[in-house]
């Protein structure tokens, strides 16, 4: 199971890649705690992709009660959303959590839980055949609004032998 925040869900529906969050066949169980939902509807009055997470929450996005923060977090660096995530993925072993966030993916770590986010979802569609290049979706997501500083830009493209 994928524990979903908000950001790669924005960011993977303004290049319409959503579907990565479900692996190469489909078979990954995503799961978006209300908060996290109710946090990209928001937003959708903005950004029409939002509309996009919607309706995959009405498809194959399993949507979940907002979980009372799990005692182990460190809630000082993280905002709600990366809390009830990873508070999910404490409750769930074996879960793996979609972050962008630094300060949640370092909380992620120290916890011990799995994390993967947007650009390594990129590397890993490419790497099994899903998209054919991984600089065109960087370039719409730097384009769409994810700050991507040119190292880490070059450090993708690297990585995906770009």
């Amino acid at each position: 199971m994928r524990v979903v925040n908000a950001s790669p869900l924005i960011h993977l529906a303004r290049i319409s890649l959503l579907e990565l969050l479900r692996g190469a066949n489909g078979s990954i169980e995503v799961t978006v705690p209300a908060i996290v939902l109710d946090e990209v509807v928001r937003g959708a009055r903005h950004d029409p992709t939002g509309g996009l997470v919607e309706a995959a929450a009405r498809d194959w996005l399993t949507v979940v009660p907002t979980p009372t923060p799990h005692p182990d977090i460190n809630r000082a660096r993280i905002d709600a959303g990366e809390i009830a995530v990873l508070s999910i993925a404490r409750l769930a072993p074996g879960s793996m959590v979609v972050l962008d966030d630094r300060a949640a993916r370092a909380e992620a770590d120290r916890l011990g839980i799995p994390k993967t986010g947007t650009l390594r979802l990129l590397l890993e569609a490419k790497e099994l055949g899903i998209i054919q290049y991984v600089r065109v979706p960087l370039e719409l997501l730097r384009a769409r609004g994810m700050r991507l500083s040119n190292e880490v830009w070059q450090e993708v493209l690297m990585l995906a032998g770009e």
